[in-house]
């Protein structure tokens, strides 16, 4: 079933699928994907639960409302669409832009969320990612997306076949540029980092080995600081994990969330 949900002046696209019944796993995109990202799992995580995609704003066939964004807007929009579908709690797992947003809320929403996973994301923005965003910007307004996929597909893939990195890149180059820059605002005002230590849902943070905006390094500090938390290293993959090795990947959110993998 899918539908787009009012969440207050624009719509979000969202999807159910998987056990009806079952307890409720909600799944958030990447920048510059959309929520076909999360096909890997969806033979994991179908047979246990009751599956929320979602499109994030800005992205695939959400709306695009003016811009910038920021991160405590996009996670209102995961809160809007739990209580459109009367989701009570719900496990989460988010993936870059995704992963941020699961921060968010488990810091200003915990009661909304069972477990969490932060994947190929970062808790801060430093300076050298802020004017990296400002270039990406400018190179978008100069050429549109064509402009930066190649160092857009340098950076999320390293192990995917080919036609998985086609399919990827049909998706991204569809993508509205606007929605895509204010959601790159969105980054640039992350500041997770000093607030980790108040997080109480638990959390897995995973990412790859060869992620260079989420390097292992950086998760692994993330982990430290939260309490309770673990960490997982997914071997030959970029920052698009999930994809790029989806049975490491999957392996671990198994292991994570109690369930068997396939």
């Amino acid at each position: 079933m899918s539908e787009l949900v009012d969440v207050g002046g624009y719509r979000i696209a969202a999807e159910i699928s998987g056990r009806a019944g079952g307890p409720w796993i909600t799944l958030s995109n990447s920048l510059g994907t959309t929520r076909r990202m999360w096909d890997p799992q969806l033979p994991l995580l179908e047979p246990h639960f009751q599956v929320l995609r979602y499109d994030t704003r800005g992205h695939g066939e959400s709306d695009v409302p003016p811009g910038p964004y920021d991160l405590d807007g996009l996670a209102d929009d995961v809160v809007r669409l739990l209580d459109h579908f009367a989701i009570d709690r719900t496990d989460f797992i988010g993936l870059s832009i995704g992963g941020m947003t699961a921060l968010g809320l488990a810091l200003d929403h915990p009661d909304r969320l069972g477990r969490a996973i932060c994947a190929d994301a970062r808790a801060d923005a430093t300076p050298a990612y802020v004017k990296a965003w400002d270039e990406r910007a400018e190179a978008m307004d100069r050429g549109g997306l064509a402009a930066i996929w190649p160092m857009t597909r340098e950076r999320w893939l390293i192990a995917a076949p080919g036609p998985v990195v086609e399919k990827m890149k049909g998706a991204y180059l569809a993508m509205p540029v606007e929605g895509l820059k204010a959601c790159g605002k969105a980054l640039q005002g992350l500041n997770y980092f000093h607030r980790l230590g108040d997080i109480t849902t638990p959390m897995l943070y995973i990412g790859g080995d060869s992620d260079a905006g989420a390097a292992p390094e950086v998760m692994r500090a993330m982990a430290a600081a939260t309490p309770g938390s673990s960490h997982h290293i997914v071997a030959k993959a970029a920052h698009i994990s999930n994809v790029d090795n989806p049975a490491d990947f999957n392996a671990a959110v198994a292991r994570f969330l109690g369930i068997a993998a396939p």
